[in-house]
């Protein structure tokens, strides 16, 4: 569970809860909806920190305890997972690019 409080942008994280299913690229936390920096780890729970999460068109916020698993940015096996999400977030390719083939 550690690793959870140490998420950072671009970590691909799998989210199950009742408004998602699937993995998502971290954009960061949501600071107003985590607790301050002067309360105690052992008065917090995981679902008192919401993480901005975005996947294909959907941008959504979910809490800690709705993780499940995790990659981190830098061991994501290749860089299509990072391709494909610049994709996801330009909605599509340059059409300008694909008619001057």
């Amino acid at each position: 569970m550690h690793w959870k409080y140490h998420l950072t942008p671009g970590d691909l994280v799998k989210v199950s809860g009742p408004k998602m299913y699937g993995w998502g690229t971290v954009r960061g936390w949501v600071r107003d909806k985590c607790p301050s920096e002067d309360v105690s780890f052992d008065e917090t729970d995981l679902s008192d920190f919401t993480l901005y999460i975005k996947s294909g068109s959907i941008e959504t916020e979910v809490t800690l305890d709705q993780i499940t698993d995790y990659v981190n940015e830098e061991d994501r096996e290749t860089d299509i997972p990072l391709m494909s999400e610049e994709f996801r977030l330009t909605d599509g390719i340059d059409q300008s690019i694909s008619s001057s083939r």
